[in-house]
């Protein structure tokens, strides 16, 4: 009497604590567990199955905004979301979308973008960026910025890029992708 009382009490506890753990000798036996099979576990983001490539800046002036654009590969088997940037050089970095209002090309505000597994991710001129918002200081021509990217889950990967003119366009080879990885 007072063992199945200790056995009912450790399971109301481990309810309680999320846990659901219950005796063998109180579960009686299972199929599986009897051919000790174990349930697969799902799948993980790794940080080593993250590159980030062909990284450039545009120059900006302190005050104003900069903008970053690279290319992420995820070689691994599970979507990744890229949530943005960290660096010293700027108040904050943000993800942005570019679209045209009016006759003026525009940004705003990006949720995290996917990196799909076995797949890329583009940032390009005027589609999406990692805005450098609020500059602390001059971010010139030749320079290379030091800054982290960051991804949900993962962490941050340091990542550096070569700064261009003011009014500088390169494209990635992954262009097409680009577009259609920005509509999402």
């Amino acid at each position: 009497m007072i063992l199945n009382r200790k056995i009912i009490l450790s399971g109301v506890v481990a309810a309680f604590a999320g846990l659901a753990a219950i005796p063998d000798s109180f579960a009686g036996s299972a199929p599986e567990a009897e051919a000790g099979a174990e349930k697969p576990a799902h799948p993980v983001a790794m940080k080593e199955d993250i590159r980030v490539a062909e990284v450039w800046a545009r120059a900006g002036r302190r005050g104003e905004s900069a903008y970053v654009f690279l290319t992420v590969h995820n070689d691994g088997a599970v979507p990744v979301l890229l949530k943005g940037a960290v660096s010293d050089i700027a108040t904050e970095v943000r993800l942005v979308r570019f679209e045209m209002r009016g006759p003026y090309l525009r940004t705003s505000r990006s949720e995290p973008m996917t990196v799909p597994p076995n797949g890329t991710l583009v940032l390009d001129p005027g589609v999406v960026a990692l805005q450098f918002w609020k500059l602390k200081r001059d971010l010139f021509a030749s320079q290379r910025l030091r800054f982290k990217v960051d991804f949900l889950g993962i962490g941050r990967i340091d990542t550096v890029a070569d700064v261009d003119p003011r009014g500088a366009v390169r494209y990635s080879d992954h262009s097409a992708s680009a577009g259609a990885a920005a509509k999402h």
